[in-house]
């Protein structure tokens, strides 16, 4: 018996089968599966069997990261340099034109120089440096804490150690 099979025309865009999409949340459908998505999904699997699959992936998110920062770069650079015009809450112009670098600059001062509720309190740049002079005393004061506590410790352990060996020799003497 001789069996004879004759494929024509076969490329990656052959349909060989289907493949379950999901649509949803819960939801399925089926779509027919090319030869190329099979081929796809074949090394996509011994992909990620293999030792080496997450650097390969950390690679290749750093490649693409690094891409998108190298393509919004100058789109950013351009959007700081030109002109905006200033308007009010109804979307007319106010004042002259000016650059998105003034303004950021503008704004960030007046943040830095507001004073807390019904202008009294202090500012947030007073806030951030109280804070961080806060937490660096607090690490300080910590540090000591330890080291006197294991001071402390070492005394009272070597004041129990001599105390116990003077009621042995009381002991061992009657």
């Amino acid at each position: 018996m001789d069996i004879t099979v004759n494929v024509e025309n076969v490329d990656l865009n052959s349909v060989i089968g289907q493949h379950y999409v999901q649509t949803g949340e819960e939801d399925w459908r089926t779509e027919p599966q090319t030869l190329g998505q099979g081929v796809a999904a074949r090394i996509a699997e011994d992909l990620k069997r293999d030792e080496g699959y997450k650097t390969l992936r950390q690679r290749v998110m750093d490649a693409r990261d690094a891409e998108v920062r190298e393509q919004v770069k100058p789109v950013v650079s351009a959007a700081i340099e030109s002109s905006v015009q200033p308007t009010n809450a109804f979307g007319q112009p106010v004042g002259e034109p000016t650059t998105l670098t003034a303004l950021i600059v503008k704004e960030a001062k007046e943040l830095l120089s507001k004073r807390g509720d019904y202008g009294r309190g202090k500012t947030l740049l007073e806030q951030v440096v109280a804070d961080a002079v806060d937490k660096a005393i607090r690490k300080e004061l910590s540090d000591v804490i330890v080291d006197e506590k294991a001071k402390v410790v070492a005394a009272v352990r070597a004041k129990a150690a001599e105390l116990i060996a003077t009621a042995v020799k009381e002991g061992v003497g009657r």
